[in-house]
């Protein structure tokens, strides 16, 4: 789910907020709390996960690099980068996608705007259950996506013999 064509500072405020927040306090738990605001199902945070995020978050320098990540959500620098529709229909290679039915950051609609901008776009693909997360929330049917409109591209790429 893009933010590319999201402006809601309610939203960037959010993100902005949950995430510093495990990256300056973080813990276990504060780990957690953002890692559950990406997903559809808490119980999908798995103890690992936690575990994995919580040394990244605890890096040497890494709270400055979070600054950085996050540089969008600050209003000034995103709407120097916010995707027009004449950047969307300048897109001319075959596109997927892929969005989520509760997602947090923003609705379908959006990735309805993005298929509806972009010339070679797929059908919008809305995988349910899932938030912001879906590459972990659902990764077989997420990669199966993938995997599957790779293949359709490379095979319309291929010259017939």
């Amino acid at each position: 789910t893009a933010g590319g064509l999201n402006t809601d500072p309610k939203v960037m405020q959010r993100v902005y907020d949950v995430t510093m927040k495990a990256v300056r306090e973080a813990s276990p738990e504060t780990v957690r709390a953002r890692l559950e605001w990406l997903m559809n199902e808490p119980s999908r945070v798995t103890d690992d996960l936690v575990e994995l995020r919580l040394k990244i978050y605890t890096q040497p320098g890494f709270e400055r690099a979070m600054e950085h990540i996050l540089c969008l959500q600050d209003m000034d620098i995103r709407m120097r980068n916010v995707l027009t529709d004449e950047s969307l229909t300048a897109i001319s290679a075959p596109t997927l996608v892929v969005w989520t039915d509760h997602d947090p950051t923003a609705p379908t609609e959006t990735g309805q705007r993005f298929v509806d901008a972009i010339p070679n776009a797929e059908p919008l693909v809305v995988m349910t259950d899932c938030a912001h997360w879906p590459q972990w929330e659902k990764a077989d049917e997420f990669n199966s996506l993938h995997l599957d409109f790779l293949h359709k591209v490379g095979a319309a790429a291929v010259p017939a013999e």
